[in-house]
């Protein structure tokens, strides 16, 4: 069993993770394997949703390997460094299509598949595309 903090004015603030938006009051909870439950239930193509109050990262890692079944990835983060990391593993199958930041360490993030795009590629319009040759032309960046 783990403690799960309880929120200081909610509940959606309960967190594994003891935090200044939690009081010392818990409850003890069993938790599962995110990889082993999402494995159950994914399908070949999916929305996943996930909001877990700091665990963000940890459950990405973890279903890393079921990651290619996810279309559109939703998600806060709740640290400048997980958000850094999330991006970092994400990068390779997702872009960026939704990014709100509350506060520091606090913001959502929506992702799309670049399977996604491929399959419906006006969703990959605005695309603004700068060539090499520009970038490392000396006048540009002056």
């Amino acid at each position: 069993l783990t403690k799960l903090y309880l929120g200081q004015s909610q509940c959606l603030q309960n967190s594994l993770y003891n935090s200044n938006e939690v009081t010392d009051n818990f409850e003890e909870v069993e938790i599962r394997s995110a990889a082993k439950e999402l494995g159950k239930i994914m399908t070949k193509s999916c929305i996943l949703k996930i909001d877990t109050e700091g665990s963000e990262l940890p459950i990405i890692c973890s279903i890393i390997h079921l990651i290619d079944k996810v279309d559109i990835l939703c998600l806060e983060y709740h640290s400048e460094t997980d958000r850094r990391k999330i991006d970092l593993l994400l990068s390779p199958n997702y872009s960026l299509w939704f990014s709100q930041s509350s506060s520091v360490h606090r913001g959502n993030l929506g992702y799309i598949s670049y399977r996604m795009l491929m399959e419906f590629p006006h969703l990959d319009r605005r695309e603004i595309k700068i060539d090499r040759d520009t970038l490392n032309n000396p006048n540009f960046s002056s």
